[in-house]
Formats: structure tokens, sequence, C-alpha cells
């Protein structure tokens, strides 16, 4: 449903394709790429919408028409407090 495909150490493309009655999903606490990350997809008139939080931060916020996959480069970030 999300389509992960890893396409380096710490990069990925995401491609979520949501069913027709669905207007949001998300993968919480998730550990890959050697990090931890959410991801959350929701279903707006401008497309599909993707935010990607690395250790509790926003990183990542793009909207891309179906179809269209997204590329998510991932940092560094240390846990915050």
């Amino acid at each position: 449903m999300f389509e992960i495909r890893p396409t380096g150490f710490k990069t990925m493309t995401c491609n979520p394709h949501l069913p027709s009655t669905w207007n949001e999903a998300a993968l919480r606490n998730v550990k890959a790429f050697q990090t931890t990350f959410d991801l959350e997809v929701n279903r707006s008139e401008y497309g599909r919408r993707l935010k990607v939080y690395e250790k509790g931060q926003l990183i990542f916020d793009r909207i891309a028409d179906e179809g269209e996959s997204f590329n998510v480069v991932f940092t560094e970030l240390k846990e915050t407090e």
C-alpha cells in the first residue's frame, strides 16, 4: 500500500496507493534507513500529500499526483527530549 523502495542507505521512494474509500493512512515508528520515522498520507483535492517525521521532526511534506513517487532523504537527527 505504501510502496516503499530503498534507493540508498538513507534514501527511499514512496508511492502510496490509498483505497478509494480511505482519505488517510499512516505508518508509525518505522525502523529503517538507520533511523526511526513516521509516514502520513492524505488525499486532498490537489493529489496525495506525504509527510515524513524523522525522530518526531517533520523532514518531508509534499503533494504529488496519483502514481507519482516521492523521493525522501533522511538526515541524521538526534532524538528530541
